[in-house]
């Protein structure tokens, strides 16, 4: 065999020239193919799928649920976990880079796709996780524990035995007295208007109350429409509990401005309700559009997450047939090295130089790996 003859079996003529792979980045997008194209890393693909958008989801479930607020230590500290996450991927890409030029090997790496991703994911889930909470969520949690009631008369007084109470089924024939209604501007026009019953005997006090915002005329002439429903629909003689308590004090000065303006009383404390044709259902509604805001972005994240990842592949592979064809090289089975004599053989018959070149210190075949 001669040595120093040049090799001409394809599958060796690179065998051992370059750096040492346990020395350079993990989830690389694979190795230089033929004709200069790279091979692609099923794991690495769905690594920079799933790792975003499972941070994106977490971050949404821990921060849409009571939990994430009942135990707001325990939920800050796996948030602060998924931005350590996030800086150690950004980190690896940093290192990668840095062996690449030293080992001259310019491989490229998913960790600064990674890196960016995740922190998008997890601004994303901060943001919509609150928001599901805050406006539906949250909401939901406090009304659906306490308790219902159906055929409450309006006269029913005083209205503070229904203090546990957050859906109220008024009994039919109950109406919002938009005659008597009157609102209390600050910035906003705070809305309320007593709910009474069909009798035409005027109770000692009005205990029970529909609220609003902007949906009522400040002064006389009376007018009042705070309601997704007509308030003289008859099939609508429901009330959802307004428990805003924020909010609940402007609607308190309100009604002391009523009192003033038609010489009538409130109870104390006044009920405050959100006049509806089915409390119960509207409580339930609330579950339901919570839980829709979050699955609905966990799917199309995981959507815009993949046609990012087809993207960037598509772009690095060079690959003629792009993205598709990136996906079906990744069924593509590598031949597996010769065995030592036939190798040796193809050594004999070629001419291929003997010893260091092939000494197991080289490139892998297939895609590198952690």
């Amino acid at each position: 065999m001669r040595q120093g003859a040049p090799c001409d079996v394809p599958w060796a003529a690179n065998y051992g020239s370059a750096a040492d792979p346990d020395k350079l980045p993990v989830l690389m997008l694979g190795e230089p193919g033929p004709e200069s194209r790279r091979r692609v890393s099923g794991l690495a693909m769905l690594q920079a799928v799933a790792l975003p958008c499972a941070l994106c989801t977490g971050t949404m479930v821990l921060l849409s649920f009571p939990v994430g607020f009942q135990h707001e230590a325990l939920a800050n500290f796996l948030i602060i976990l998924g931005l350590v996450f996030v800086g150690v991927l950004a980190w690896k890409a940093v290192y990668g880079y840095l062996v690449s030029e030293q080992y001259g090997t310019q491989e490229p790496t998913w960790f600064m796709f990674l890196a960016v991703t995740c922190l998008l994911g997890l601004i994303v889930g901060l943001v919509v996780g609150k928001a599901a909470y805050s406006s539906s969520l949250k909401p939901y949690s406090v009304l659906s524990v306490m308790g219902s009631a159906r055929d409450v008369d309006p006269a029913d007084v005083p209205g503070a035995k229904y203090l546990d109470v957050s859906r109220i089924s008024f009994q039919s024939g109950s109406r919002v007295a938009e005659e008597l209604s009157l609102g209390y501007k600050d910035s906003d026009v705070y809305c309320v208007a007593p709910i009474v019953s069909n009798s035409t005997q005027k109770p000692s006090t009005y205990d029970f109350w529909a609220v609003g915002i902007n949906c009522c005329s400040p002064m006389p002439p009376a007018r009042f429409w705070c309601s997704r429903y007509d308030i003289t629909d008859p099939y609508a003689h429901s009330g959802q509990r307004f428990m805003d308590d924020a909010v609940s004090s402007k609607f308190r000065l309100a009604i002391e401005q009523a009192e003033e303006e038609y010489r009538y009383s409130a109870g104390t404390p006044p009920m405050l309700f959100t006049w509806t044709k089915d409390a119960v259902a509207d409580v339930e509604f609330l579950r339901k559009r919570g839980l829709a805001l979050v699955w609905t972005v966990a799917v199309a994240h995981l959507i815009a997450q993949a046609a990012c990842v087809l993207c960037v592949l598509s772009a690095v592979t060079g690959l003629d047939g792009g993205a598709l064809a990136a996906l079906r090289q990744l069924t593509r089975k590598e031949a597996p090295p010769p065995p030592a004599e036939e190798m040796s053989a193809h050594g004999g018959a070629h001419g291929c130089m003997a010893g260091p070149a092939f000494s197991g210190v080289g490139m892998r075949f297939g895609p590198r790996g952690a």
